[in-house]
């Protein structure tokens, strides 16, 4: 029996192929959130999902990025993320939130 119970990622180009709107990232937010939901995104790690399934993997996800723009890109794969989703730390979030996010692992 495995002692593992959470993996963490990144989202941007690590958990989520985002480079299409990469571009938009460096303009105003709001900008970049209509955008969101005109894009498909790939997962990466397609392989990884079935190990995380077979294992019942608990899931954090971690970015530098605003919640919001967190919210809608992981809402655009959210047939995926239903049940998976530990945590989403966010920016300076992640120092708050660390010992809880640390403790899933």
């Amino acid at each position: 029996m495995s002692s593992i119970e959470a993996i963490i990622f990144d989202l941007d180009d690590t958990l989520i192929d985002t480079a299409q709107i990469k571009q938009l990232r460096r303009r105003p937010w709001s900008e970049c959130y209509r955008y969101i939901p005109t894009k498909t995104f790939a997962l990466f790690g397609e392989e990884l999902s079935s190990i995380i399934e077979d294992k019942n993997l608990k899931l954090g996800i971690v970015t530098n990025s605003p919640r919001p723009y967190a919210t809608k890109v992981l809402l655009s794969k959210v047939s995926y993320f239903v049940g998976k989703l530990v945590n989403l730390i966010c920016g300076k979030a992640l120092y708050l939130n660390c010992d809880k996010l640390l403790s899933l692992v």
